[in-house]
């Protein structure tokens, strides 16, 4: 890359039309002052990146808003202002005119609303949010950025979607989905997205009214996600049944890696659940789910190595149809071959963990287990575990366990 094509301040009044890229210093209280001052030569300037805040969080010395830079930088390709500051309109209407722009990253600033004008970005391909924990929607017609691939909106708390996400049918990631209740903001509109890859988290998913249109949504045609969550906010006024068919319709693809299912409201899972077909299942989160009064069948899961459980407010024994396998083999294999690390977390009404009967001693369950992890908050009067469990116990959180019973183990215990 020839010399002049990366800015230096040092000797801003020497650099010329040829420079391409720019980039301003953490901390530094002139970098973006220097910048400003030199747009004039600049402005064919492909890239600024990280324009960064001082030690008190405010932009440099004699600049309020990042906007003269945008007003004169209109052949940027990248920009990113990627910090933690006070200012709340970090962007306006003028963004619009920036059309070659294919990346911008405003994650982690405190930015509110996203100027409507961000649509004419027809070229933009990747659009990052990460953590804005302030803004509360995307612009009603994000949907006119055709050519986006990458919409990264973790750890924000949209209310919902916008309206006819559908039209992104170059998505190859979309961090989340919040289902709305509107006519073209439902979970349906997921069905035209088949290209999405890696992790995907649906919210809300109480607002999925049956079955049907949990089908639109089209999971199983998801082969490229690898890690799944599905979310549920609120359980009021819900029919369990209807859940539970809505769960079984997001079903996704066999290459499932990681799956989380938070705050389901059903009494009981669908048979797809923890079936043995999905063998490249690592990791299982079952979390909330305040209703379930029956642990799904886990056990023939052949590459499962870590599975939570919590929150399972109804559940007073563990059968044996935890081990269980889901009926699609004819022969039974070794319950959980693979698990190396399980935990169980807010049951408050658990009993008892009834035993697994098996004719064969190399088919007990669990034969790579290395931890056990138990967190119980409230009084429980016993809880009677298999001897096989005995060496496994590295530790037991609880507050007021009258009795823990487990066959020739002592517990390492931690009060909480």
């Amino acid at each position: 890359m020839e010399e002049s094509s990366f800015f230096e301040l040092k000797n801003a009044a020497k650099h010329d039309t040829k420079t391409r890229h720019l980039s301003c210093a953490r901390n530094d209280d002139d970098s973006v002052l220097k910048i400003v001052e030199a747009c004039g030569r600049l402005k064919h300037a492909r890239t600024l990146l990280q324009i960064n805040l001082n030690r008190h969080g405010k932009f440099s010395k004699g600049i309020t808003s990042p906007c003269p830079l945008l007003e004169q930088l209109k052949c940027l390709r990248v920009l990113s202002f990627h910090f933690s500051s006070g200012e709340e309109r970090l962007l306006h209407d003028s963004i619009g005119e920036l059309i070659h722009l294919r990346y911008l990253d405003l994650s982690e600033t405190p930015v509110m609303t996203l100027p409507k004008s961000l649509s004419n970005l027809y070229n933009l391909q990747t659009l990052k949010l990460r953590f804005c924990e302030k803004l509360k929607k995307l612009p009603s017609n994000i949907q006119d950025l055709v050519n986006l691939r990458h919409l990264d909106i973790y750890g924000t708390y949209l209310e919902e979607m916008p309206k006819k996400m559908s039209k992104l049918k170059d998505l190859q990631f979309l961090s989340c989905y919040v289902v709305g209740k509107h006519e073209e903001n439902r979970i349906g509109e997921l069905g035209e997205l088949l290209n999405l890859h890696g992790s995907f988290h649906v919210k809300k998913l109480e607002n999925v009214i049956n079955n049907g249109e949990a089908r639109e949504a089209r999971m199983v045609d998801k082969k490229y996600i690898s890690v799944l969550c599905l979310e549920w906010s609120s359980g009021e006024d819900v029919d369990s049944q209807t859940e539970k068919d809505v769960l079984d319709q997001l079903h996704r693809h066999k290459n499932l890696k990681v799956l989380r299912v938070i705050g389901y409201w059903g009494t009981m899972f669908p048979d797809w659940v923890g079936q043995s077909s999905y063998h490249n299942m690592t990791k299982l989160e079952l979390c909330g789910c305040r209703n379930c009064w029956v642990l799904p069948s886990l056990g023939q899961l052949p590459s499962l190595m870590e599975l939570e459980l919590g929150g399972f407010d109804m559940v007073k024994m563990i059968g044996g149809e935890f081990c269980k396998g889901d009926g699609t083999d004819h022969h039974q294999e070794t319950p959980f071959p693979s698990l190396k690390y399980l935990s169980f977390s807010s049951m408050p009404c658990w009993e008892e963990w009834e035993s697994y009967e098996c004719d064969d001693d190399d088919a007990a369950p669990f034969p790579q287990l290395e931890m056990l992890v138990i967190y119980l908050k409230l009084l429980i009067s016993h809880i009677i575990f298999r001897e096989f469990f005995a060496p496994f116990i590295a530790m037991v959180i609880y507050q007021e366990l009258q009795e823990l019973r487990i066959p020739n183990a002592t517990p390492t215990i931690f009060l909480t």
